[in-house]
């Protein structure tokens, strides 16, 4: 790491905001005083080491404007502090999750951790969207009461289209808990439970929308919910199906028999 980078960095840390307000256009020092409420040492210092880093430039009439490179710093340190911020919001998920969450998953991720006393209200962002649904699928860690009905008024009232891969154990404790709502559930021609030998680490689960496809990762705790995160970016929804592909391949469709054993018990 060179010193001239390093430098670069403690600038952008300590004085992004006066690229922040160049960035609405040229502006004097005394302009930039008033905008960022700072002393004008302070402007002096922040424009001479902006300048040296070429990030600024004269623009005139005492006037200092943004150069390219200092426009793409900015937009640097505001991706890292938005990484951060999500970093900080979803750290206690992403610890208790077993999935390999990378960067990617946390730009324009969105963040509901479940409160203790309510825990399921967590999933209110996620049953909305799947509520807007036209298709979901997704790996099933693990599975709460309310989960089948939610799903059976989706395929009855919107026609959502439902792939869910899971364990053996998993499908047979749900058949076992909602008898009817997951045979009723499973009925469906668009409905198709498929069982995979490997460990499903966690509830991760794609949802189409007439806007847009989600991606998301419900995080479940021995209490219930832990909380969900959500992220409707491009890369984020591939990194999602290309990990819930890796399951697919090795799964094969709930076999009939398995489903009438229960229920008939």
């Amino acid at each position: 790491m060179s010193q001239r980078a390093a430098d670069l960095r403690d600038q952008l840390g300590k004085r992004h905001y006066v690229l922040e307000a160049l960035s609405d256009g040229p502006q004097t020092k005394p302009e930039l005083v008033e905008a960022v409420d700072k002393s004008r040492s302070t402007i002096d210092r922040a424009i001479t080491a902006f300048r040296n880093h070429d990030c600024v430039e004269p623009a005139g009439k005492g006037r200092y404007r943004l150069t390219k490179t200092g426009t793409t710093a900015l937009s640097v340190c505001s991706d890292y502090v938005a990484r951060t911020s999500a970093l900080s919001d979803a750290t206690a998920l992403i610890n208790d999750s077993e999935l390999d969450i990378g960067v990617g998953f946390l730009d324009g991720i969105d963040v509901s951790v479940a409160d203790p006393l309510v825990p399921e209200l967590a999933l209110e962002p996620s049953t909305q969207i799947v509520s807007d649904a036209s298709q979901l699928r997704g790996l099933a860690a693990a599975m709460l009461g309310s989960y089948p009905e939610i799903l059976l008024e989706g395929v009855r009232e919107k026609g959502l289209a439902v792939e869910i891969v899971t364990t053996h154990q998993l499908a047979r404790s749900a058949l076992e808990l909602k008898p009817q709502a997951v045979s009723t559930l499973l009925s469906y021609d668009r409905v198709e439970m498929r069982i995979t030998d490997q460990p499903v680490p966690e509830s991760l689960w794609i949802a189409t929308t007439p806007e847009k496809t989600h991606a998301g990762i419900t995080v479940h705790a021995d209490s219930g919910v832990k909380g969900v995160m959500i992220n409707s970016t491009p890369a984020a929804v591939t990194w999602a199906e290309r990990t819930y592909s890796t399951f697919r391949e090795t799964s094969e469709p709930l076999a009939d028999s398995v489903v009438e054993r229960v229920v008939d018990r």
